[in-house]
């Protein structure tokens, strides 16, 4: 009898403890209720995404200067970013821009589906994969990754059909959007042709990493062309990363610019000898770096693994939001002058008598003056419309995201033996990348994630930040980004007077030297004889 009350009472009290937590479930359930999908009747004031704190007067602001496509909002905003992905402020999100753009809310509307589904532990994935090398990378890059980028927009003319420009630019990414707005300040008439929404590529969507030094696979026995070209680019970096902060402070814009110095550990001994080596040839260029022995590297990033035998420490190198940073350029550019059509697809460059180009789009034809291929990953495709040709491919890659965490590191971390960058963001987000490969969907044309990838890119990561294993993975991507030699491709292109090409790696970085030499080269006919090596003369 005594054990069935204690039986009894331990019964009472567990339907209890039931009848509290349903109680309080029903009561989150309540309070975290989903808005209308539609988002129509949602007042200004009402939050969209919880996660980010992003509220439905934001998204209808943007969505009313035309920024109606929802991976534009997502990068502008951050919605749909946390730890749901969108579950909750998704279908709002998608259903005003739907209703905006006269289109029906569906797959291809919606947010695009990223690994993994919820967060899972870093710990979980991370597994050892054997490293690769940049020889050989890249392929022909798939087809239009917008197939519908031929419908323009319910209502609307055959925007731009028939329009006049001295400078037709055919890309919207950071080097378009750099080059549009020096051009625009100088007040040469610009048309900037972005076949999908700006910044919508790998200029919104790489790590973020304002690149100084060498990375590991530009130097040594598995550097593209005996690393010459990667070191050639030096200079370029580091006078491109000292433009941001002035840039920035020119547009009026926070772009989260922060130079906290570049960290590149070696996890042994042969491979500090090689960031010895390294180093030695960046001085040569002009770079400031130095190596740290465990113990100074101990002392300047505490999180670091104890097992770090030293790193090649360099002052100058940061990190930027690329997120904001094409657009807000691109406002700038707007303010001064520039016009620009989204959703407008180059199918024909063709030159016209007495000189210039006409350019045959989805939405009409353009004239113009003179031509430059921005056209990152396709720019090789868009050099083939006049004619002309880029040894250019086109390489997808991949970026991992944690939850936020405490500071763990300020500096920009790369690693001297594997392919890593690491940074952590304002809001404790942990960045992950540092080139490893994606894929292009067959069926899409889009880059995807390779699971692959991400396991081994989480697993170098945690051998250099230890702490990484307590976190969860919330978000991966991929991006479109491009193989060539190691440096930019500059300049008019021969035979084809009046088609200029800028197409880069590390753009990021680069985008506000190249705009403004690209800028001053349309402008004036004149390239500085300094960068001839950056020409296609390079290649024969």
């Amino acid at each position: 009898p005594a054990r069935t009350a204690a039986e009894a009472g331990a019964a009472a009290a567990a339907r209890r403890a039931h009848a509290r937590a349903a109680a309080f479930q029903r009561g989150l359930w309540k309070l975290f209720e989903a808005p209308p999908p539609d988002g129509e009747s949602m007042p200004d004031e009402s939050l969209v995404c919880r996660c980010e704190s992003v509220r439905a007067g934001a998204l209808r602001g943007l969505i009313r200067e035309g920024f109606d496509e929802i991976g534009v909002l997502k990068r502008m905003t951050r919605v749909g970013m946390g730890h749901c992905q969108g579950r909750y402020c998704g279908p709002v999100a998608a259903g005003l821009c739907a209703a905006a753009a006269g289109r029906k809310v569906d797959e291809r509307t919606t947010f695009a589906p990223r690994f993994p589904a919820k967060p899972v532990p870093a710990a979980a994935l991370a597994t050892e994969k054997a490293e690769w090398t940049e020889e050989g990378a890249g392929r022909e890059p798939p087809a239009s990754p917008y197939p519908a980028a031929g419908r323009g927009k319910p209502g609307r003319p055959a925007a731009g059909t028939g329009a006049d420009a001295e400078v037709a630019i055919v890309g919207g990414g950071i080097l378009g959007t750099c080059t549009a707005y020096y051009l625009a300040l100088e007040g040469v008439d610009v048309a900037l042709l972005e076949r999908g929404q700006p910044n919508g590529e790998a200029s919104g969507n790489n790590a973020g990493s304002l690149h100084v030094q060498l990375l590991a696979y530009d130097f040594g026995d598995r550097a593209q062309a005996g690393g010459g070209p990667a070191a050639a680019s030096l200079p370029l970096q580091r006078e491109s990363a000292a433009l941001w902060p002035a840039l920035a402070e020119e547009l009026g814009r926070d772009l989260e610019i922060e130079v906290t110095g570049g960290l590149m550990v070696a996890e042994d001994a042969a491979h500090l000898a090689g960031l010895r080596e390294k180093t030695r040839l960046e001085r040569r260029h002009g770079t400031e770096v130095e190596v740290l022995s465990a113990r100074e590297l101990r002392d300047l990033a505490p999180h670091l693994s104890d097992s770090l035998a030293g790193a090649a420490w360099c002052p100058a190198e940061g990190k930027i939001n690329p997120m904001t940073a094409a657009p807000a350029i691109l406002a700038g550019a707007a303010a001064k002058g520039l016009r620009v059509f989204r959703e407008t697809e180059v199918r024909a460059i063709e030159p016209r008598a007495g000189g210039g180009f006409e350019l045959r789009t989805n939405r009409g034809r353009f004239r113009a003056g003179k031509v430059l291929n921005a056209g990152g990953g396709w720019s090789g495709r868009v050099a083939a419309l006049a004619g002309a040709r880029l040894p250019v491919r086109a390489h997808p890659i991949q970026l991992v995201v944690t939850e936020p965490a405490p500071p763990l590191t300020r500096c920009l971390i790369a690693c001297a033996g594997r392919h890593l960058t690491m940074k952590q963001f304002r809001n404790g987000n942990l960045v992950l990348g540092g080139g490893w490969p994606a894929e292009a969907d067959p069926a899409t044309g889009r880059p995807r994630v390779l699971r692959e990838s991400l396991e081994g890119n989480l697993w170098v990561a945690q051998r250099v930040l230890p702490a990484l294993a307590t976190l969860h993975v919330i978000r991966s991507w991929a991006a479109m980004n491009v193989a060539i030699d190691g440096a930019p491709i500059l300049g008019e292109s021969p035979g084809v007077p009046g088609l200029y090409h800028a197409v880069t790696v590390n753009g990021m970085t680069l985008g506000p030297f190249i705009g403004r030499v690209m800028a001053d080269a349309m402008r004036t006919g004149r390239f500085d004889p300094a960068l001839e090596y950056f020409t296609l003369a390079r290649f024969g």
